[in-house]
């Protein structure tokens, strides 16, 4: 692995030596090794990524060539000058190691190599239990031997919280004691203003988020994210309980979260999920349980809230020899087509999840359903479900579902939705129970045998649907007054059906009967 000047420094102070140093570099791990400077090296061996263990009066010329260098001194000098010097002679581009170091070059050479020697093989031992896909828990045990202070690792698409390192300190008041007593972070630790100062680095892979929270104010909190592209697959947190948050530790937490984000692009309790939001999706889709404050966290880092309005899309993939064909077009497709959806294939449909504007969710799922009907390929049915709250989904994945299997694509522009499905859907159960003839109004039944029949239960339901006023169901039936007026008189006369007289549960059986059996009618 490569290291730097602030790395090798501590390793340095830790075995009592002191040094100063200087760098460009930030938090990057930027050298690849340490060679000892001769002093007749051919110019096209002098690699700039490697640093050169030099004795003082060669410093100044390599330091000036933008050669990284470490320089062993003397027992009085002044280290921090001597580095300032030179950094500035270097223009600042070059890294600077003063070491206090009487033995020499040659011996500082072998000390620095040592340290890197140690840190390869603590990255070779972390390389070889990802390799091996040893537990997240073994892998981080071996991953937090550098470190000064204990790490956590939260998996965001399963929730689990893992944690490892020196756990004796006083965590009282600290983020990790939430962790340690309930094995997750807690739900509102920070505040409002906190949690936007991390959500803005949230996808920062060169910078970390330090925070002095609130609640702590005497700890500083790291935390890392490890990602996939954009979406966040998991976090790295620290509180400097035993340590401050040096250079050298920020450079080694980023490594381990580098090496970390290989388990969880891969595999991470035995399972591999590209999108957080999307596995809890899947588990609400399949009736598993689901932690409320999982679902929030997830949630709230795409900017979303558990109690927003939200819409399911479902669509049948279609199949070829009995197999359901590889789905990445399609998802593709619903990316591109959809705003800022969550994607993912179920049980042989692709189910996509949407976000609605909450000011009018109403008027943005009639848009969304209008985008869907304007698509270039309608062979491929979707059915949409009606709005709903995030922990809902499984109902919303059962209305999808239903409106896309029976409405078949013969919805406009091959969409079908749940409401334009509901009374279908209910005919059938209640056909799959009893003959139509044991459950419908015997009146409405007889009617819809006559001449005309549909026209009079539309006239009927209607009027039902609209509180007997027979203005506003003549508006709804696009009829003028006095024709639906005229129906209505001789509805009464024919089949003796008053309905003024009539109770709640009797107008709603009729109601639902007329519309069951216009739908009958439809359907033969």
């Amino acid at each position: 692995m490569n290291t730097s000047v602030a790395v090798l420094a501590e390793g340095l102070e830790n075995d009592k030596t002191t040094a100063a140093w200087r760098s460009p570099a930030g938090h990057s791990l930027n050298l690849a090794g340490v060679r000892l400077w001769g002093g007749n090296e051919p110019s096209a061996d002098i690699r700039k990524d490697v640093l050169w263990a030099c004795e003082k009066p060669d410093a100044t010329k390599l330091a000036s060539a933008g050669v990284p260098i470490a320089v062993a001194c003397s027992a009085d000098e002044d280290l921090d000058a001597l580095a300032d010097s030179l950094f500035s002679a270097g223009r600042e581009h070059a890294d600077v190691l003063a070491v206090r170091f009487p033995e020499g070059a040659n011996e500082l050479a072998n000390v620095l190599l040592g340290q890197k020697e140690r840190l390869d093989s603590w990255d070779l031992q972390l390389v070889d239990a990802i390799i091996a896909r040893r537990p997240l828990q073994d892998i981080l045990e071996i991953g937090v031997r550098p470190l000064a202070n204990p790490v956590a690792v939260f998996d965001e698409t399963s929730g689990l919280m893992s944690y490892a390192g020196d756990i004796s300190g006083n965590y009282q008041g600290t983020i990790w004691e939430d962790v340690l007593d309930e094995g997750r972070a807690p739900v509102g630790y920070y505040s409002a203003s906190e949690r936007a100062q991390i959500t803005a680095k949230i996808g920062d892979a060169v910078e970390p988020t330090i925070i002095r929270p609130k609640r702590a104010p005497e700890h500083e909190n790291l935390s890392l994210s490890i990602c996939e592209g954009s979406q966040i697959l998991g976090t790295i947190a620290q509180v400097d309980l035993d340590a401050p948050f040096s250079c050298s530790q920020i450079s080694l937490a980023m490594h381990l979260r580098d090496r970390l984000a290989e388990v969880f692009r891969t595999a991470i309790a035995g399972r591999h999920h590209r999108s957080p939001i999307g596995h809890t999706l899947r588990l609400l889709i399949m009736g598993d349980d689901v932690e409320e404050h999982i679902a929030v966290y997830q949630l709230e880092r795409k900017g979303w809230h558990i109690d927003d309005r939200y819409c399911l899309i479902v669509a049948q993939l279609p199949q070829k020899q009995g197999k359901t064909p590889y789905s990445g077009p399609y998802q593709a497709e619903a990316e591109m087509l959809l705003p800022d959806p969550v994607v993912i294939e179920h049980d042989g449909y692709l189910v996509a999840l949407v976000h609605l504007e909450q000011s009018e969710p109403t008027q943005s799922r009639d848009k969304l359903i209008e985008t869907l009907r304007q698509r270039l390929d309608k062979d491929i049915p979707c059915g949409v479900s009606e709005d709903f709250e995030f922990l809902r989904a499984r109902d919303a994945w059962r209305q999808a579902r239903i409106a896309v299997r029976e409405g078949g694509g013969n919805g406009r522009g091959g969409v079908s939705t749940f409401e334009e499905m509901f009374y279908p859907t209910l005919l059938h159960q209640m056909e799959q129970n009893l003959p139509l003839g044991v459950t419908m109004d015997p009146t409405a039944l007889r009617i819809s045998q006559s001449d005309r029949g549909d026209e009079l239960l539309s006239c009927i339901f209607a009027y039902v649907m609209n509180g007997c006023n027979v203005s506003r169901a003549a508006r709804a039936l696009y009829m003028h007054r006095n024709t639906l007026e005229y129906r209505m008189g001789a509805i009464r006369k024919v089949w003796g059906l008053d309905m003024d007289s009539m109770g709640e549960d009797e107008l709603l059986r009729l109601a639902l009967s007329c519309r069951l059996l216009m739908e009958v009618s439809l359907e033969s």
